[in-house]
């Protein structure tokens, strides 16, 4: 499993890392411009004496700006289709006849891409995060002041490395692992159900188990808040708060394991390799 985790590692970074120098260099842009009334490197007054001119310089600094919250949403977007892309073509398309031709067994391929996924998810959120962060300190000129934002980064992180702070952590984390593996389902059950547009069939199957799975989230969730005092908007505390974030992990737990023994299951049988 580990040569297939680094292959698949290093396909995805090949790209990956062009799309995290785009972002930060629109956030450093994006964090002067926006930062700047003024463009202090341009020095003709008749410059700024021109109403056009200064029009102009608006339009441009906001325009530095837009382009990077696109380029954040892009970074964000190309990832994660990065990643399905890496596992329908190594899966099911003429490249998975070779796949399931290695001396290596389906558990072993499942895993190497599920890893996969997870790694360059959580790499693309810290990514994202601290672009963000950039953009954020250039333009409010924290930057300057490097110890006073590292004692307020400090604090917020000492707020929420505590029990509740941990159990949301865990819970978005469960979130993540099995909303990697539906996105597998859905994959590997759309090209098995279709013989063409089989990634179509996927976003169909995607977005009809989410349908699904919503429904019965919220009907089971009104049953128990229904029934149950601690849920009233009165009594409604961390307590409550935390045992919401139990079960929650505990579904996602049920259902990542469901949907990972579902898609092995697909994955051995060889359906419908193109």
């Amino acid at each position: 499993m580990g040569k297939l985790l680094k292959y698949d590692f290093k396909y995805v970074l090949k790209y990956w890392w062009v799309a995290l120098a785009v972002l930060f260099v629109s956030a450093v842009i994006g964090g002067i411009s926006e930062g700047k009334e003024e463009l202090y490197w341009l020095q003709d007054a008749d410059l700024y004496s021109s109403l056009e001119a200064n029009e102009i310089l608006s339009e441009l600094r906001s325009l530095s700006v837009v382009f990077f919250y696109l380029a954040l949403i892009g970074f964000i977007s190309f990832s994660v289709i990065i990643i399905i892309m890496r596992y329908y073509k190594n899966l099911y398309t003429d490249e998975g006849y070779l796949t399931f031709t290695l001396p290596v067994k389906e558990n072993d391929i499942l895993l190497s891409k599920f890893f996969n996924a997870l790694i360059w998810a959580v790499f693309t959120g810290i990514a994202a995060f601290l672009c963000f962060m950039v953009e954020r300190l250039i333009y409010n000129g924290i930057i300057s002041d490097i110890d006073g934002f590292w004692d307020s980064f400090s604090l917020f992180f000492g707020e929420f490395l505590n029990v509740h702070g941990l159990l949301a952590a865990l819970t978005v984390f469960s979130q993540l692992c099995f909303n990697i593996i539906l996105v597998y389902v859905a994959i590997t059950v759309g090209s098995i159900i279709a013989t063409k547009h089989k990634l179509w069939a996927s976003v169909g199957v995607y977005f009809a188990t989410n349908i699904v799975l919503t429904i019965v989230f919220t009907i089971l969730f009104n049953v128990v808040t229904f029934n149950e005092a601690i849920w009233s908007p009165e009594s409604f505390g961390l307590e409550s708060l935390d045992t919401l974030l139990i079960v929650c992990f505990v579904i996602d737990a049920v259902l990542f394991v469901g949907g990972y023994i579902l898609n092995l299951r697909f994955m051995k049988k060889r359906l419908n390799l193109a």
